[in-house]
């Protein structure tokens, strides 16, 4: 075959291959260049999403904190409620067998108006006394194994007048004392 071309177009030839070559590489460069800075600014565009994230978690955890002192005030109170009722339920007495000790110890001219009870155990009792001395009365409870410490707080006589009984001088007496916690725990 006869080349029948001018030397010269074959060395323009050679050069425009070698400058597409460089074109082509320049490209490539500059392609591989933009898709990396594509991806950087995307990945750095999600970082920034996620740290936008856990700074608005972080600030509600913030502001969880802030109520944490409130919250364990609240929890300890809760716990000493608890423990309180506990400690009242395992020293819970049976007020049957108490209110029926009573009943049979108490003379029929004994007219009870109040009896109470507090947490720590003591009662108090007050009410009349027909005919019979308070001293009495104070004998027939200590004998009980369920009262115990029994102290007279005041003893007055009065005339009762009540609407359908006899009227009659009578001893209002008010007591107070404990409840013997060995014999009256369940």
């Amino acid at each position: 075959m006869i080349n029948l071309l001018p030397p010269e177009y074959l060395k323009q030839q050679q050069t425009n291959w070698k400058k597409g070559l460089v074109i082509g590489l320049i490209v490539i460069i500059l392609l591989v260049v933009s898709v990396t800075s594509l991806r950087l600014i995307l990945h750095n565009r999600e970082l920034e999403n996620k740290l936008a994230i856990t700074e608005s978690k972080l600030q509600e955890v913030n502001r969880e904190l802030e109520d944490l002192p409130a919250l364990e005030s609240e929890k300890n109170k809760l716990e000493s409620r608890l423990k309180n009722r506990a400690r009242i339920k395992d020293r819970q007495l049976d007020w049957l067998e108490i209110m029926h000790d009573l009943e049979l110890l108490m003379p029929s001219e004994v007219w009870l108006q109040r009896f109470n009870i507090s947490l720590d155990r003591s009662f108090s009792l007050e009410g009349y006394v027909l005919r019979t001395q308070v001293s009495t009365l104070i004998e027939s409870l200590t004998a009980s194994a369920y009262f115990s410490n029994l102290e007279v707080d005041y003893v007055e006589q009065q005339e009762l007048n009540y609407t359908d009984y006899q009227e009659d001088e009578a001893t209002f007496f008010r007591l107070h004392g404990k409840i013997d916690e060995s014999k009256g725990e369940q």
